[in-house]
């Protein structure tokens, strides 16, 4: 994994071979998306209120996530999630798919134990 910065309206906060996790703007988030994978070749999930993952086969929204969520640290839980998933070798699509609904469930989970404005990414981390 490396972090680097896409330019000056997203950063890429992981990416392997395959997939990339970018955070950014909600209003671009699928123009973004589907400019990232056409550029990189890869799958990209952008972690946002709607999370948007841009793979092979087309696109796929995801709109579970909390604004508990917006806290540092969140989005390297997802990486972390995503590169673990990926590890053990489920297919990119698949695992920016289950990486995003897993990270959205452990942030209602940690919502609702201290409130939204009380959560960090270690209780987010802690619900998985």
């Amino acid at each position: 994994y490396r972090a680097f910065t896409a330019n000056a309206s997203r950063t890429i906060v992981a990416s392997t071979s395959n997939a990339v996790l970018v955070t950014g703007f909600p209003l671009i988030l699928s123009l973004v998306a589907v400019d990232d994978r056409a550029r990189l070749g890869a799958v990209v999930l952008l972690k946002g209120g709607t999370t948007v993952i841009a793979h092979d086969g087309g696109m796929a929204f995801m709109a579970q996530g909390t604004p508990a969520l917006a806290t540092g640290g969140s989005g390297d839980v997802l990486a972390g999630v995503l590169g673990a998933l990926l590890c053990q070798g489920l297919e990119p699509a698949q695992a920016a798919r289950m990486a995003a609904l897993w990270h959205a469930r452990a942030g209602r989970r940690a919502e609702a134990a201290l409130g939204t404005r009380q959560v960090t990414a270690l209780d987010v981390a802690g619900c998985l």
